[in-house]
């Protein structure tokens, strides 16, 4: 057996707040690493921890981007809330050791893949809590878990902020995006997908700024998918 692993980690924008809709389904085949620690269909949402009933993530738009969804299998351990600043995604942190772990099983129970990758969307909570080193914890937590992997290439997908997040949390987030966007200038087979460019993606609204609504999460996972693509070729994605 062989496969297409994908970790999908962060706060709420990656388990998915968007109410699912019909067509909010993953192509026929795509699987993941459930909380029971097997390999299961995929679900909407996937099993996350601390999933929401009828909502789904970015990991829709992702799979139906996907060249081969027969070989795609996600890791679904992100965590609501979650940042560095509450001791969540450091090496030693119950989240990132969680992650590091459901990763490696998922690789041994799947043989070998093709591809591989960790699609992050994060960044809210540290922006609130004026979480100053960010670009540090960041970085190293790409060589950790690369490290803790045995797999230095191990590509890296960052997933900006909504626009509107930006505009509520203000310089703290304006900044954290910065640096978000700017990871592939630090560090190899790294890439950000961008929620703003090459369109602005929206919020839920009526008071929510900070999740990314149904159009924007579906937008949101073929960005990853691109920014994947251009990760791995090392091409720039957006001019």
């Amino acid at each position: 057996m062989s496969g297409a692993l994908f970790a999908i980690l962060g706060q709420s924008n990656a388990l998915g707040v968007a109410t699912a809709e019909a067509c909010d389904e993953h192509p026929l085949g795509v699987r993941q690493w459930n909380q029971a620690g097997a390999l299961a269909a995929a679900t909407v949402p996937l099993d996350h921890a601390g999933k929401i009933s009828g909502r789904f993530g970015f990991d829709v738009g992702f799979a139906r981007s996907f060249a081969d969804p027969n070989r795609l299998v996600f890791v679904p351990s992100a965590i609501d809330a979650s940042g560095f600043s509450n001791n969540v995604w450091r090496r030693g942190d119950p989240g990132y050791e969680a992650a590091i772990a459901r990763f490696a099983a998922a690789r041994t129970a799947i043989g070998g893949l093709t591809e591989r990758g960790v699609l992050f969307q994060f960044g809210e909570a540290d922006s609130l809590a004026d979480h100053a080193t960010f670009q540090i914890d960041l970085d190293r937590m790409i060589d950790d878990m690369r490290s803790d992997l045995d797999d230095p290439t191990l590509p890296f997908v960052f997933g900006g902020m909504a626009q509107a997040a930006i505009a509520k949390i203000g310089n703290n987030a304006r900044e954290i995006q910065s640096i978000l966007r700017a990871v592939s200038a630090r560090k190899s087979f790294a890439a950000f997908a961008d929620s703003e460019r090459p369109t602005v993606l929206g919020v839920i609204g009526g008071g929510d700024d900070l999740h990314f609504n149904a159009d924007a999460t579906r937008t949101l996972g073929e960005r990853y998918y691109r920014a994947f693509v251009a990760c791995v070729k090392r091409v720039p994605i957006f001019q």
